[in-house]
Order: structure tokens, then C-alpha cells, then sequence
């Protein structure tokens, strides 16, 4: 029995060997070896025409970003509320700057008084007190104590109408600047 396994697994082996298209490979094995000097064949598709579109939507506002919150002052003054500024009041010399320029540089006290000093971008110092205005979001100086001014300005948002928010500027050190 042992013999008969070992002569059906060489039969098996060299069955497996042999190829009925080894011939065809032959074939195109010599027909390669015949046009190796030729450049393959590639065939390059046709690019299609390209169309120009012109883009007429530049002066749309774009999607990606958010809404202009620009609000039309024909729109701020239809909006009546309490806390609207007054228009028709002269404004005061540090209502042309934001507050985030300008700086508290010091303050004192006349007696139950206090008084700020506020340095302007153009480095003048301006006195103010509780109730002068700074700031261009109509801020009105709440509170003055020895280290910081408390400014109550009013912002108007087309949702909510004019709102009050408090903003602190407290006195710088040098260690701040720094």
C-alpha cells in the first residue's frame, strides 16, 4: 500500500506540471521579445471642452459666513426702549475710542469724590467721574473707586433691541504691562 500512495502522489506531481497553453505562452512571450524596441501603446482619452461660467453672485453675502450684524440707523432709532442713548446729547471726548484703548492710568479722591484719569491712544490723559461718558458703545461711568472704573455701556442688537452690559477697567501696574 505504501508503494501505490508514493507512485499516485508522482503521478499527481508531474501531472501538475505539464500545461496545456504553454504553447500560447510561448507565442506571446516571442511576439514581446520581437517589439521591445516599440513604445507601448496608450490610448489618451479626449478631454472634454471647458465651458467658462462667470460668477454673477460676488455681491451676495457668502454662505460661510455669519450675518453682518450691521443694523440700518433707521432701524436703531424705530426701536424705542428706555435704555437707547440719547442722540441729541453733545458726546464727550472719550466717547470717539473703544474702551479696549484706552487705559485707567490713576485716580483720585476730592473729598467723597473720586476721579479717574483715563490715557487716551494719542497718550492724553482725561479726567472723568461717575456719570461722564466714554467708549463708542455709549458707555456711562458707573462707579469710580481706587483701582477701578466701572463703565455701563449700551449695545443694540436687532434681536433684543439695546441691552446693558458692565465693563471694568482696573489700574494697571507695571508687573501688568509687562
Amino acid at each position: 500500500m505504501p508503494r501505490l500512495t508514493v507512485v499516485f502522489f508522482l503521478t499527481v506531481l508531474v501531472a501538475g506540471c505539464a500545461d496545456p497553453a504553454l504553447d500560447t505562452l510561448k507565442v506571446a512571450l516571442d511576439d514581446m521579445r520581437h517589439f521591445s524596441d516599440a513604445p507601448p501603446q496608450v490610448s489618451v482619452p479626449k478631454m472634454p471642452d471647458y465651458k467658462t461660467v462667470i460668477y454673477t453672485q460676488g455681491e451676495q453675502r457668502s454662505p460661510f459666513l455669519p450675518p453682518s450684524d450691521d443694523v440700518s440707523a433707521e432701524a436703531i432709532h424705530t426701536f424705542s426702549s428706555e435704555l437707547a442713548p440719547d442722540q441729541a446729547r453733545k458726546p464727550e471726548p472719550l466717547e470717539s475710542y473703544p474702551l479696549q484703548e484706552l487705559e485707567l492710568v490713576g485716580t483720585m479722591r476730592m473729598g467723597a469724590r473720586h476721579n479717574a484719569l483715563i490715557k487716551n491712544p494719542q497718550g492724553e490723559v482725561v479726567p472723568v467721574q461717575q456719570g461722564s461718558y466714554m467708549g463708542v458703545d455709549y458707555g456711562r461711568v458707573k462707579a469710580v473707586d481706587a483701582h477701578e472704573v466701572v463703565v455701563v455701556e449700551r449695545i443694540f442688537t436687532p434681536q433684543e433691541g439695546w441691552q446693558e452690559r458692565d465693563v471694568s477697567m482696573a489700574l494697571s501696574t507695571d508687573d501688568t504691562k509687562r
